[in-house]
C-alpha cells in the first residue's frame, strides 16, 4: 500500500515534467494541470511537515469529494503519513470509532484545506 502512494506522487511528479499544463484533476468547472496539483500539494504538504506530521502518522481528511481532497491526499502521501478519509455521510459513532482507532495527529477539513494549500 504504501509503495501505491508513493507511486502516486511519483506519478504526478512525471506528469509535471512531461505536460505540466495538462488538466489532471476537474470537479464542478474547476480545472487543476498537474503542476497546479503539484505546487498545491506541495506547500500543504510543507504545512503539515511544519505542524509535526511525518512518518508513521496518521491524518484525518474531513473533506468532501473535490479537488481540495486531492490535494489533501497527495499532500499527506507527500509528508510521508497515512489518511483517514472522514466521509461526512458516516453515522458519527463510525465516524468516532474510526478515529479512536487510528488516532490521527491532525484532521484536515474543508477550511484548513483551502487556507493551507491556497486555493
Amino acid at each position: 500500500m504504501l509503495d501505491d502512494l508513493q507511486n502516486l506522487s511519483s506519478a504526478v511528479g512525471r506528469a509535471v515534467r512531461s505536460a505540466p499544463d495538462v488538466p489532471a484533476v476537474e470537479c464542478d468547472g474547476v480545472v487543476l494541470t498537474y503542476a497546479e496539483l503539484d505546487a498545491h500539494a506541495d506547500r500543504l504538504a510543507r504545512a503539515l511537515a511544519s505542524r509535526g506530521v511525518g512518518p508513521e502518522d496518521v491524518v484525518a481528511v474531513a473533506v468532501p469529494r473535490s479537488i481540495e481532497l486531492v490535494v489533501a491526499l497527495l499532500a499527506i502521501v507527500r509528508a510521508g503519513a497515512a489518511y483517514l478519509p472522514l466521509d461526512p455521510d458516516y453515522p458519527a459513532e463510525r465516524t468516532a470509532h474510526m478515529v479512536e482507532v487510528a488516532r490521527p495527529v491532525l484532521t484536515l477539513g474543508p477550511a484548513e484545506v483551502a487556507e493551507w494549500w491556497g486555493g
